[in-house]
């Protein structure tokens, strides 16, 4: 762990540097790179051994919850549950397979806003999960939500790469 005053310096660099090396910014693999979502204090970075840097803001509060929260329920927990298996156990399958579990059984309380998220990180993620022949439904899918520019930043904003998503929404 590295105690640093503000991670999101840090992780802009990372983020910069790797897609300067290597044309994108990795969240599988070795190098890779957490992601950093808004208010978050902390982001992992794996060197090319699979060494584990782990950059905390010095200032972290003790009551932030990384994954597992009770309070989660249907859409919302599967998505939680998807986070920790791409992002902390790198295990795009199960991350994908979760997600595509969750929206195959729809429970009352689901949110648009969490049906639109999960769609798209299962186009994220379904190169790395060998699932790359339901890319096509899975964008046709989330098009047909017919998602408001805000809406579709929302759903798009734990993406590692939300260009790729925007262009295949936007049929580019």
């Amino acid at each position: 762990m590295i105690a640093v005053d503000d991670v999101t310096d840090y992780h802009g660099h990372f983020a910069a540097q790797l897609r300067h090396l290597l044309g994108r910014v990795p969240s599988s693999g070795r190098p890779r790179l957490t992601r950093l979502r808004p208010g978050a204090s902390r982001f992992t970075l794996v060197d090319p051994d699979g060494n584990n840097l782990i950059f905390v803001r010095r200032d972290e509060p003790n009551s932030l919850e990384y994954g597992g929260s009770s309070r989660l329920t249907g859409l919302a927990k599967s998505i939680d549950n998807a986070r920790i298996l791409r992002d902390y156990r790198v295990d795009p399958r199960a991350a994908f397979r979760s997600l595509d579990s969750a929206l195959r059984r729809p429970k009352a309380n689901d949110q648009c806003e969490d049906r639109a998220t999960a769609l798209a990180w299962m186009i994220e993620l379904a190169s790395d999960a060998g699932a790359g022949a339901r890319l096509p439904g899975l964008v046709e899918e989330l098009q047909k939500m017919q998602l408001s520019g805000t809406e579709l930043d929302s759903a798009l904003a734990g993406l590692t790469d939300q260009n790729v998503v925007r262009r295949l929404h936007d049929g580019h």
